[in-house]
């Protein structure tokens, strides 16, 4: 992927351009994971559906962050 700046030119390969993709991805993932814990922890009333939420959060998400990164490292 080529991009003419002014006189530049700048070369980005597709590897580069992914794994730049999932960094930034994972830190949005983590970001949002911190604000919905903190909420969750904060605003609940009950401490069964709260862990029972955070629980099932991670257990649907973790996978596919990982099978994200995987796709992301074998190019």
């Amino acid at each position: 992927m080529e991009q003419e700046l002014g006189n530049a030119t700048v070369a980005i390969s597709l590897k580069t351009a992914l794994m730049f993709g999932f960094y930034i991805m994972s830190a949005a993932y983590i970001i949002f994971t911190i604000v919905m814990y903190y909420h969750w922890n904060e605003y609940s009333v009950n401490a069964r559906v709260t862990s029972i939420t955070l629980i099932t959060y991670l257990v649907t998400t973790v996978p596919l962050i990982a099978t994200l990164g995987i796709i992301a490292l074998s190019f």
